[in-house]
């Protein structure tokens, strides 16, 4: 007998960056939701004001290697999951069914939930055709271009499906290559945001913000103006309801305001002009508690930049010689660098964590720190690491050293290194350590800025560098990050390193469904990762928001505002302003 899974099942937890905005056109007052005994009564109305450091480089959500940008407002995830526990639960797939081969999944299309009424959808129903075309573009299928996988970022994480059709209106059959214990959590990756497939038919792709941003989400884009704000109204006709039964979303808008300078912000939110702030280091908060008690601050973990640190062009010389790539790996000193940007000594283990190959907020497949931190490239002091790395630049033809070019972005957003400017700390500390005391006096470090998201140049397209600076773990199950990030096919192996035994490993671990023996067969895959030196990892930390006592309905939770919990939270915050 087949039994359809309605109910919740563990997930594992995902990273990224907050996708909210600020308040434009007040509607019509509905009827005050119902309270629970015991519990505050949520109210309706107000605009919710937030800041972005910058308009977001790409909107198309599927092409976008980082976060959903303003999708968590307008749309929905296909399965989603709650943003404390990180349990998957019923969304617009509201059952789903794997069939006793592990070969295909029967999903069934919640009925009735319509797009926001604006052209070309006009508010009509979402239908399984919508959520068949939606899986098929995110695994770059929907290609009419021909792009590269690389165009495609996500691909990997349904790498294992063969093909997605509706069976009928509110009913889609998938079906895979091979089983795939990751396969349902990949689709319920946060960035899976349903779009309506005539609007990328008509405008190529999603990344016309104006007109393209459609879905079937909590609010409607109203303004969006690159560089100074972006505005959103509620969505008359969203189909979502709340514990009590009450209609959402509660807020009449939100506006992102553009504020390029991290102070500006936080002078911002002490004088009330923002109501929100998701953002900057951890120290950041507690100087905003110093000075403004009555804030609330919350935080997640892993909430942000799970996995950073440089990742090298294994086929560019020199990091082509495995030699000269374990030699940078044990000459970076994690400690030093970490300390230098969250704000002085001693900040390990209280604002930032050593980074492994799956992101420390999967804790029961993540390397544990206390491992990490007696690993060669991690391990105090550095006498050791600095002793074997010169002999292996010596055994690799370079004695003294050479010019490590990293690519770099001046412009990274999020108050921190972790998307695209952490080369200067490693510029400075290989100066300071290797160049000024002569130990290695040729082994220089040279910061090539970039402009752009990573994923729009080809890896062919790296002439000018060796290396480039990134943060690598977004991802809900550790299986599909890992892959994602190191697979020979992975749609963000950028490093562009293959290894046969890796691919024997990683296949092994995804297709066993025990998850005690599939989190040793993960340990084990990290582990040869490591000894790999496809990527240096150096840091992850954890997401922190400061809001404005009248914010309700936020706490603390695990992974990313916008990517676990950006859709959940949007919809059910409201303001108490007496």
């Amino acid at each position: 007998m087949k039994r359809w899974i309605t109910s919740k099942i563990g997930l594992l937890a995902a990273a990224g960056t907050l996708a909210f905005v600020l308040g434009c056109t007040p509607g019509t007052q509905p009827a005050q939701p119902a309270a629970q005994p015991g519990a505050e009564t949520p109210k309706y109305g107000g605009l919710l004001e937030l800041a972005q450091t910058a308009t977001p480089a790409d909107t198309d959500v599927n092409m976008y290697s980082c976060c959903p940008a303003y999708w968590p407002l307008v749309s929905k995830r296909l399965i989603d999951s709650e943003p404390y526990n990180l349990v998957l639960k019923p969304g617009l797939i509201e059952k789903w069914q794997l069939a006793s081969d592990g070969l295909s999944y029967e999903f069934k299309i919640r009925q009735g939930v319509k797009y926001q009424n604006v052209p070309p959808v006009d508010g009509r129903e979402m239908t399984a055709e919508d959520i068949a075309f939606n899986l098929r573009r995110a695994a770059g299928m929907e290609n009419p271009k021909n792009l590269s996988i690389t165009n495609w970022p996500r691909a990997s994480i349904l790498g294992a499906m063969k093909d997605a059709v509706a069976t009928d209106k509110y009913a889609v059959k998938v079906t895979l290559k091979q089983p795939d214990a990751g396969f349902i959590v990949g689709v319920a990756d946060f960035r899976n945001m349903v779009f309506a497939p005539e609007v990328v038919k008509q405008y190529g792709d999603l990344r016309n913000t104006e007109k393209a941003t459609i879905g079937v989400g909590p609010f409607i884009l109203t303004k969006w103006q690159s560089g100074v704000v972006t505005e959103f109204k509620k969505n008359p006709d969203y189909w979502e309801k709340d514990e009590r039964g009450n209609p959402l979303p509660y807020l009449d808008g939100v506006r992102y305001t553009i504020i390029p300078d991290k102070n500006t912000t936080m002078a911002a939110l002490r004088s009330k002009q923002l109501d929100l702030w998701v953002g900057g280091i951890p120290q950041n908060h507690e100087d905003l508690q110093k000075t403004n008690p009555e804030l609330q601050w919350h935080m997640s973990l892993g909430g942000c930049c799970a996995n950073v640190g440089p990742g090298l062009m294994v086929r560019k010389k020199p990091m082509d010689d495995v030699r000269v790539r374990k030699a940078l790996h044990l000459l970076l000193d994690r400690r030093a660098i970490s300390d230098a940007e969250f704000g002085g000594k001693d900040t390990y283990n209280k604002y930032w964590f050593y980074a492994a190959p799956v992101g420390i907020y999967l804790q029961d497949y993540a390397l544990s720190q206390e491992e990490i931190s007696k690993l060669p490239g991690w391990r105090q002091p550095k006498d050791q690491d600095v002793a074997e790395a010169k002999k292996l630049l010596a055994e690799a033809g370079y004695p003294t050293g050479f010019t490590w070019i990293m690519d770099t972005n001046p412009a990274a957003t999020g108050g921190l290194s972790g998307d695209g400017d952490g080369c200067p700390l490693v510029q400075g500390q290989f100066k300071r350590d290797y160049v000024d005391t002569k130990i290695l006096p040729d082994m220089k470090v040279e910061c090539f800025p970039r402009e752009g998201p990573l994923q729009f140049k080809a890896n062919v397209e790296f002439d000018h560098q060796m290396s480039y600076w990134w943060s690598y773990a977004h991802e809900f199950d550790p299986g599909l990050q890992l892959h994602q990030i190191y697979g020979c096919n992975g749609s963000r192996n950028y490093t562009q390193g293959c290894d046969d035994k890796w691919t024997q490993k990683w296949e092994a671990q995804q297709k066993e469904f025990d998850s005690k023996k599939r989190a040793e067969l993960l340990r084990d895959l990290q582990r040869y990762t490591i000894e790999q030196y496809w990527t240096l990892l150096v840091w992850s930390y954890n997401q922190h928001v400061s809001a404005q006592p009248y914010v309700k309905g936020i706490r603390d939770w695990i992974g990313p505002f916008s990517g676990s919990s950006g859709d959940y939270y949007t919809a059910r915050l409201w303001l108490d302003k007496k």
